[in-house]
C-alpha cells in the first residue's frame, strides 16, 4: 500500500511535466503572478536606470563592473536604459501572452532572457578572468547561483509554454482565459 502512494505522486509529477489540462489553472496562475511581478520589477529598475545622475552607477546592472575610464558614464547609462527597456517590454509581452493564452508570444521572453543570460554571464566571466578572480570562491558562487536562478526562470516559462500548447490542442483559447472568466463574473 505504501508503494501506491509513491506511484500516485510519480503519476502526478509526470502529468504536471507533460502539461495535463487538469493542471492548466496551476500553470496559468503561477505564470501570471510570476510575469506581473517581473513586469513590476523591471519597471522599477527601468525607472531607477533613467533617474540616476551622471557619474553614478546602478547597483543592479552588470554594466557597473566597467569603470567610467573605459566607457563614459553617459554611454553606460544609455546601454543600461536600453537593456532595461527591452527587458521591460519582454515582461509586458509575457503578461499579454499569459492573459491571451498565447504560447507563441512567450518565445520573445525566452529569447530576450536567454540572450541576456548568455551575454551577462559571459561578460562576468571575462571580467573575472581579466581581473584574475576566476577562482575566487564568493564571486564564483554568486555567479553560479545567479545562473541557476535564471535557468530556473527560463525553465518555468518554457514548461508553461509547453503546457499552454497542450491545453490549446484540447480547448479553445477563449475557454482557457481564466482571468476573463473571473472578470465576467464580477
Amino acid at each position: 500500500m505504501e508503494s501506491m502512494r509513491y506511484l500516485s505522486i510519480e503519476r502526478t509529477v509526470e502529468e504536471l511535466w507533460n502539461g495535463d489540462i487538469r493542471y492548466f489553472p496551476l500553470y496559468y496562475w503561477i505564470i501570471l503572478v510570476f510575469s506581473i511581478y517581473g513586469m513590476i520589477q523591471s519597471f522599477l529598475q527601468l525607472y531607477q536606470h533613467v533617474s540616476i545622475q551622471n557619474g553614478e552607477t546602478d547597483m543592479y546592472s552588470y554594466l557597473q563592473s566597467f569603470s567610467c575610464n573605459n566607457l563614459s558614464c553617459q554611454v553606460l547609462k544609455v546601454l543600461a536604459c536600453s537593456q532595461m527597456f527591452i527587458v521591460t517590454k519582454s515582461w509586458m509581452l509575457l503578461v499579454c501572452a499569459v492573459l491571451m493564452v498565447s504560447p507563441a508570444e512567450m518565445y520573445v521572453w525566452l529569447f530576450v532572457h536567454g540572450l541576456l543570460l548568455i551575454v551577462q554571464h559571459l561578460a562576468i566571466a571575462v571580467k573575472n578572468v581579466l581581473m584574475g578572480h576566476m577562482w575566487f570562491w564568493p564571486k564564483i558562487a554568486r555567479t553560479v547561483i545567479s545562473l541557476l536562478f535564471n535557468l530556473v526562470k527560463l525553465g518555468i516559462v518554457y514548461q508553461t509554454m509547453c503546457a499552454f500548447d497542450v491545453a490549446l490542442t484540447e480547448e479553445r483559447p477563449e475557454e482557457l482565459r481564466l482571468l476573463s472568466k473571473i472578470l465576467k463574473a464580477l
